[in-house]
């Protein structure tokens, strides 16, 4: 099923904010119909105070997928334009092709919160503010922003999902992919455990997922020791590559960044758990950078709190954002940009949304 946005909603090319410019659209108003418009113009000023508040994240180069909470939108942003996705996105679960033009989207359509959640894959052309729906499923793992990744190129949407016999050793799992051209979807693994994020491989071939070990006992919150694993698209082959959790595939294709743990002893932890005979700190996080075949990894930064959100590369994989939480109540955080040939994290926006994406748009 194909719907086209409606004019007011489709963007065409980046444009500022709304909010600067009903200021000055206020004042021509309240020339013309008097004291009516004094109340407009008193809407407005509220309007555009919350929007200088609500500080929203852009960088220098590349296009940005953010969020933001007053008003509650999802945008694309440059250095110095803004556009605003349709309301339809707002409270769905959002990834950006390389490209920039394809957002691909699983949005819940339940009616009925008694019935296990129904939800759909659909995709957002940000070129002609076409919305395309694909399959509807049932199962998805929701997350905090959703188990699901459109491919590098497009194409594709990577999703898991589970049925009703799954227990609490996370079985009936299934990392499942479908083809938008074909509408053929394709069971890739069954994840032995709970999965939290996953990451394409920028040539489509492969899938990073992180998984919580099933039957694992360790001493303390056994449940937070994830390993990371890559998968073979086409033969269905699985390798874990190490431990952690929220992998990041770059877009060189020669790193995956992921939040890793950190040996633990009783002087640097108080909450730790085992994994393979070995102890980790599960109250200490670092930010590494493995190769894609797992046969070394880079420590970039250490972490004071686990993994909220998977790293986002730049286009040239030369810097991360990192998302890291700073209010819980408010569901803020403070992003950080990581320079990867020095290791140096510079805050670059505070107490905001998260940022989903950072391709460098054609």
């Amino acid at each position: 099923m194909v719907s086209r946005v409606p004019k007011s909603e489709a963007p065409g090319p980046l444009v500022g904010l709304v909010s600067e410019e009903m200021p000055f659209l206020g004042v021509q108003i309240m020339r013309r119909i008097g004291i009516l418009v004094v109340q407009v113009t008193a809407l407005v000023i509220s309007f555009s105070v919350l929007a200088q508040k609500n500080e929203i994240p852009r960088l220098q180069e590349g296009v940005l997928l953010v969020r933001t909470y007053l008003p509650d939108n999802v945008l694309l942003t440059t250095k110095d334009k803004t556009i605003a996705l349709p309301d339809m996105l707002r409270h769905a679960f959002l990834s950006i092709s390389s490209d920039g033009n394809i957002i691909g989207v699983v949005r819940n359509i339940s009616s009925d919160s008694s019935q296990s959640p129904k939800h759909i894959i659909s995709t957002y052309s940000v070129k002609s503010g076409i919305v395309t729906d694909y399959l509807e499923i049932h199962g998805f793992m929701g997350g905090f922003w959703g188990v699901s990744e459109v491919s590098p190129d497009g194409s594709k949407m990577a999703y898991v999902t589970r049925d009703a016999r799954t227990d609490s050793s996370g079985a009936h799992l299934s990392l499942r992919v479908l083809d938008f051209e074909t509408r053929i979807v394709s069971v890739i693994t069954n994840p032995r455990g709970e999965v939290r994020e996953i990451s394409w491989s920028p040539d489509g071939r492969r899938i990073a997922f992180d998984m919580e070990p099933p039957g694992h006992s360790g001493l303390s919150h056994s449940s937070e020791i994830r390993t990371v694993d890559i998968v073979d698209i086409g033969s269905g082959a699985v390798s874990e590559i190490g431990l952690g959790g929220t992998p990041s595939w770059s877009p060189s294709g020669e790193w995956i960044a992921y939040v890793g743990y950190v040996p633990a002893n009783r002087e640097n932890s108080q909450l730790w758990s085992s994994y393979a005979g070995r102890y980790y700190a599960i109250d200490h996080f670092e930010l590494r950078l493995m190769s894609t075949v797992g046969t070394h990894s880079r420590l970039l930064m250490r972490l004071h709190d686990g993994p909220n959100f998977k790293p986002i590369w730049s286009p040239d994989s030369q810097t991360l954002l990192l998302n890291q939480l700073r209010d819980a109540d408010k569901a803020t955080f403070d992003t950080y940009l990581v320079d990867l040939t020095t290791g140096k994290a510079t805050k670059k926006f505070k107490d905001v949304a998260p940022v989903y994406g950072w391709v460098d748009a054609k």
